[in-house]
């Protein structure tokens, strides 16, 4: 993990954990949109490596 993701895992740490105890959908909904976020500007820090499979 390079220095750059540090805030960003951080985040999506923090998310994922209201993830598993919030039961609004619409909430829920909004949670994944911003981890769905969060991993798109972890993907353009490192935009010469792929990601695996």
């Amino acid at each position: 993990m390079c220095e750059k993701c540090i805030p960003f895992d951080k985040q999506i740490a923090r998310y994922r954990f209201f993830q598993g105890r919030v039961t609004d959908q619409q909430t829920l909904d909004t949670i994944k949109r911003l981890l769905a976020e969060l991993d798109e500007k972890k993907k353009a820090n490192h935009p010469d490596s792929e990601s695996a499979p």
